[in-house]
């Protein structure tokens, strides 16, 4: 059986309050093969950035990079 797990993490909308924006972060993860396909996703991080600083909640205990997080949102601002 040929089969494909494929894992990315994308950046949901970002959410304004005040000058505080949260970005969270979500993983889809997808299995197909020639008989079928299916896929899960989850929340994984919250990243929040301020005037003086950035800082990510993780909300999984799956171990996350978190530069490879943050260099997502920057990529993004």
């Amino acid at each position: 059986m040929d089969k494909i797990l494929k894992t990315d993490k994308i950046i949901g909308n970002p959410i304004k309050i005040d000058d505080r924006t949260l970005y969270p972060i979500i993983q889809i993860s997808t299995i197909k093969n020639k008989n079928f396909i299916t896929a899960w996703i989850h929340p994984i991080a919250i990243v929040i950035t301020e005037p003086t600083k950035k800082y990510i909640i993780q909300l999984t205990d799956e171990n996350i990079k978190t530069e490879e997080i943050l260099e997502m949102i920057l990529n993004n601002e």
